[in-house]
């Protein structure tokens, strides 16, 4: 490959970890090699900052990211400065209006605190599934009363269902946009909804800005919606797990998928 590049960026699900949110042994030797070539890596995730920032030491490596963009843009987190970066909220009245609108497809609201508190109207089935997968699982709260939801402003609601009820979902809030805030898939039957400015792209711009490199030296990996601004404003790769929204964005597709090393063997055979 032509391009020379000086940051690996890489999404989590669907991406770095496979299904079972598990990173194998050879994803983890060619993340080591990475570092040891010399690459900026950083994570960009829909997860906070802080929830990302163990994945390293729980993984076993020898080294922290030196990028972090949290909360799918609304965080960036700079380990080589020691800075941190917090964006726009959603509004409480921002939020009850959300979940107002979206209850017509039954599906448990849950509104994600900065700390990674889960505040939800219940937990279903794949709720439980995911909180067993998870090695950093969300502390959960059920209120009891609807106006717990939306009493303070908070990073984004997500709501966890099949993937045929989050079709739904999305066709609706594809037809029906709204100013201040914006709807899309993180996973196949994970919907989200953040303030509009909140994009991985916005914080790939300020990573970017922070480390004193342009966008033609960032390299980014991304399997699915919330990824697409942030493949399309650098040199772009998606899975090929990777949804079709997403694949059209990107400048190259992986040979294998997330649960295939998919991310290793792009690697390995383009940039190491």
């Amino acid at each position: 490959m032509e391009k020379q590049f000086k940051l690996v960026m890489v999404d989590h699900d669907g991406t770095l970890v496979n299904d079972d949110r598990v990173l194998s042994e050879r994803t983890k030797q060619v993340l080591e090699k990475l570092h040891q070539e010399g690459y900026l890596i950083g994570m960009a995730s829909g997860r906070s900052v802080k929830n990302l920032s163990k994945y390293p030491a729980n993984w076993g490596l020898s080294f922290n990211f030196d990028v972090i963009i949290g909360f799918g843009g609304g965080q960036v987190r700079d380990n080589i400065h020691n800075k941190d970066y917090q964006y726009n909220l959603l509004s409480p009245e921002t939020i009850k209006e959300i979940i107002l609108s979206m209850r017509m497809f039954n599906v448990p609201a849950s509104v994600i605190t900065l700390d990674e508190f889960s505040i939800t109207e219940d937990i279903n089935d794949l709720w439980k599934e995911s909180m067993k997968r998870n090695s950093n699982p969300r502390r959960v709260k059920v209120v009891k009363e609807d106006d717990e939801l939306w009493q303070n402003p908070q990073p984004k609601i997500l709501y966890r269902d099949t993937i045929e009820k989050i079709d739904e979902m999305e066709a609706y809030v594809r037809k029906h946009p709204k100013e201040g805030y914006w709807g899309f898939r993180t996973q196949p039957n994970v919907f989200e909804f953040q303030d509009v400015n909140n994009t991985k792209s916005r914080g790939l711009k300020k990573v970017c800005e922070l480390l004193g490199i342009s966008l033609n030296e960032v390299i980014a990996f991304g399997d699915t919606t919330n990824d697409n601004d942030m493949l399309e404003c650098c040199y772009g790769v998606c899975m090929k797990n990777g949804s079709p929204d997403t694949k059209a964005v990107a400048k190259e597709v992986t040979r294998y998928t997330n649960n295939e090393d998919g991310f290793a063997d792009y690697v390995e055979q383009h940039l190491l």
